[in-house]
């Protein structure tokens, strides 16, 4: 076969005595520049980032994925800090991880398996990971999620980037949440919106459904463990102002004439913090709005619309009064942010080259933009991501107009009968050594009666109603919030271990239609064994000579634990799989030095990740509550393959000009190309090269003077150049 040679060039321009900026330039460091913004490249998962006065893009990263993973669902979360990246990975296979990517090691700092893409979450999987900035806390030291699971159900997660483990959760089963209704259907999936302070503000969508007009969205308080409706985002895709917390979104209010599209979006929607109210301020029928954003500082907004059949957008900018400034006239626009003193956006026609635009608008709409950056003609296409600290101000600004009161809600949620208040019930207590004790109630139809009772952590606890009339069923809880049967269940008898020592609830609704009257029998037998549960003797798992797997076997009965004891090095990489030939467990596994890599909020049989640190990992194998099983554990951790070169001495050039290189593989097994920073650390610049291939990717960072190439499967190091202006126009063939 004939070597086809695709000259690829790598531009590296090193300017010595110029202000250059940072190899990883944060948002503190950024901070002079009036704009910034980063982008996304989906086709090769490379992050750049546009400043102003930079050589841009002026930093780029490829976003590792975890083993076994393929791809990258859904969007890019940039933390507010700039330090970290957020997404998901995911597979063929319906698979999926949450992985963090810190900027200051240049690798995912941490991998979090969710529960496999089941019917509900394929359906929901359009806003899997609908994230932005405001998935973090404001310090960046917290992470909010939320995701579908098994049968319908959904759960919102905040996990710890110090601690590394899980803070708190809200489950479509807790407590708070069953006065709401919220569904817990196939589709149902919630998307953090803002997390702020205590409070993380989430909307509920459905990917199986017909794209609504309205999302329902709701405050969660994770301090005060309280639920409740909000106006703040009546769609999925509203933009924030992060100085103010005021949202504008798109919406579909019958009051206004609309575009002959059905389910055309007709009015601009602005919520207003400081009321907690959402009005609508501008109304067109001329298109349908697509989305909202705010630009020049948040004084005025910008919306796409479309008019089918044809499908180019039009983007059209607006004052908050209402008045229409004017469209933006460059027919290729695919993207736009704003920034402090106008719009940021990226066009190119089909096939043509990308180019980053800066517009003034303050300057009026037709003053010519500044050109910021320009790819190449066939690359794949960037888009933009929502970049923190872009626009600073607080205002005064000027008053949102008012075409209505408030906006017209149509709730996606199917309206149901409310929970009723308690209106008998009281305090259960056992008489002296008595281990069942019996009441009585009358309710009236759709009436709720609330019993109480104090039981250690440990116990089987079995409730059973009877009934002289009517109907009813149990719902049982603890004060903590932690839901043993929710209302989904729809029975009259309960019966399971209690997890702590505290009190619990134990609702009895009666059924809408007639009155009961009911006997509630509660048995708590003694414990036999101490309340809490010893620590498992741990097993330390011993590989043979050479291997580089290994394989353990255990039985457990009902909630038994096994506990794995092995020693690894820091930068391998562990595999964990549970395979069972009776019952089902999960994997627990964490450092000695307590450093949780999976916790049991996972609920995961499997496990694939980095290891932080050269230590012990403890690797617990907890079974089921309600059968036995017999479990194999696999385990498979692969060599770290040291440097065959040591790094240089002084990663730093000391010549200016640009130097073009072309890079080409030939090697039937594919490579990584990676360059040396300042501080001789390796980072990749580009994905990996099959056979007979080379990559399209320009303007890599100042200073990348040495560049390496490894063995993709093996991390083998194959060559190292040290790049310098007699090179100019080489290329380097990886045979």
């Amino acid at each position: 076969m004939t070597k086809l040679a695709l000259k690829i060039f790598l531009l590296l321009a090193i300017i010595v005595g110029c202000a250059t900026l940072p190899t990883s330039l944060n948002r503190a460091q950024a901070g002079s520049q009036r704009w910034s913004v980063w982008s996304y490249q989906a086709d090769t998962r490379t992050m750049m980032l546009f400043v102003e006065n930079g050589t841009n893009p002026v930093n780029s990263y490829v976003l590792p994925l975890p083993q076994g993973m393929t791809r990258i669902q859904g969007s890019i979360a940039v933390s507010h800090q700039w330090n970290y990246f957020a997404y998901m990975a995911t597979n063929e296979s319906g698979n999926r991880a949450l992985v963090i990517y810190s900027r200051d090691q240049q690798a995912a700092a941490h991998i979090i398996p969710l529960p496999p893409q089941t019917a509900s979450s394929l359906y929901a999987n359009q806003y899997d990971w609908q994230a932005t900035e405001d998935s973090f806390n404001e310090d960046s030291t917290s992470l909010a999620f939320g995701y579908a699971m098994q049968g319908g159900r959904w759960a919102i997660y905040v996990y710890s980037l110090t601690a590394a483990n899980g803070t708190a959760s809200l489950t479509s089963d807790s407590p708070e949440v069953q006065p709401l209704h919220i569904p817990a259907t196939e589709g149902w999936v919630p998307v953090v919106q803002r997390f702020s302070h205590t409070q993380i503000v989430f909307s509920m969508a459905n990917g199986s459904t017909q794209l609504p007009t309205h999302y329902d969205t709701y405050a969660w308080d994770t301090s005060a463990h309280t639920v409740a409706a909000t106006n703040a985002y009546p769609m999925v895709n509203a933009d924030t102002l992060e100085t103010t917390g005021e949202t504008v979104a798109v919406g579909a209010d019958s009051r206004f004439p609309a575009n002959t599209n059905p389910g055309a979006t007709n009015v601009l929607l602005a919520y207003n913090s400081a009321t907690g109210t959402s009005a609508p301020f501008y109304t067109t029928n001329a298109v349908s709005m697509v989305d909202a954003k705010f630009i020049q500082n948040g004084e005025r907004i910008v919306y796409s619309g479309v008019n089918p059949p044809t499908p180019q957008r039009h983007y059209t900018v607006i004052q908050r009064d209402g008045t229409m400034v004017g469209d933006l006239s460059d027919p290729n626009i695919s993207d736009v942010i704003g920034w402090q003193d106008g719009v940021i956006y990226l066009s190119g026609a089909p096939g043509a080259a990308q180019t980053l635009y800066i517009l003034n608008t303050r300057t009026g709409l037709s003053t010519p933009p500044e050109v910021a950056w320009t790819g190449t003609a066939g690359a794949a296409s960037l888009r933009l991501l929502q970049t923190p600290g872009n626009m600073n101000s607080t205002g005064p600004f000027t008053a949102w107009a008012q075409l209505a009161q408030t906006a017209q809600v149509v709730p996606t949620l199917v309206p149901s009968t409310p929970q009723p208040a308690a209106s008998g019930g009281g305090r259960i207590v056992f008489p002296a050594g008595a281990t069942s004790v019996s009441v009585q109630g009358t309710l009236a139809a759709g009436g709720m009666d609330r019993w109480v009772l104090k039981a250690l952590g440990g116990q089987t606890m079995t409730a059973q109603l009877t009934f002289s009339s009517g109907q009813a069923i149990l719902i049982v809880f603890g004060v903590d919030g932690s839901v043993l049967q929710s209302d989904h269940a729809t029975s009259p008898t309960f019966s399971g271990v209690l997890p702590l020592t505290e009190d619990y609830n134990i609702d009895v609704r009666g059924n809408p239609d007639t009155a009961t009257s009911y006997t509630l029998s509660i048995t708590i037998p003694p414990l036999v064994a101490p309340p809490v549960a010893p620590t498992p003797t741990g097993k330390r798992i011993v590989f043979p000579a050479g291997a580089t797997s290994v394989a353990v076997q255990g039985s457990l009965a009902p909630s038994g634990t096994d506990r794995w004891v092995l020693k690894a090095l820091g930068g391998q990489t562990l595999t964990a799989k549970l395979t069972f030939s009776s019952g089902i467990a999960i994997l627990i596994i964490f450092g000695a030095d307590g450093n949780v890599l999976i916790s049991d909020h996972a609920a995961t049989q499997t496990f694939t990740g980095v290891l932080p640190s050269t230590q012990d990992y403890i690797i617990d194998v907890r079974n089921n509550p309600n059968s036995s099983t017999n479990y194999t554990l696999t385990i498979t951790i692969p060599p770290l393959h040291a440097s065959l070169v040591q790094p240089p001495a002084n990663c730093q050039g000391n010549y200016s000009g640009q130097v073009s290189i072309a890079f080409l593989n030939y090697r039937s097994s594919e490579i990584w190309i990676n360059g040396l920073n300042a501080n001789c650390q390796e980072f990749h610049m580009w994905p990996m090269l099959g056979n007979n291939t080379s990559f399209n990717l320009l303007a890599r960072p100042a200073g990348t003077l040495f560049v390496r190439i490894r063995d993709y499967s093996s991390n083998q190091l194959l060559g190292q150049y040290t790049i310098s202006s007699s090179m100019s126009g080489t290329a380097i063939s990886i045979q």
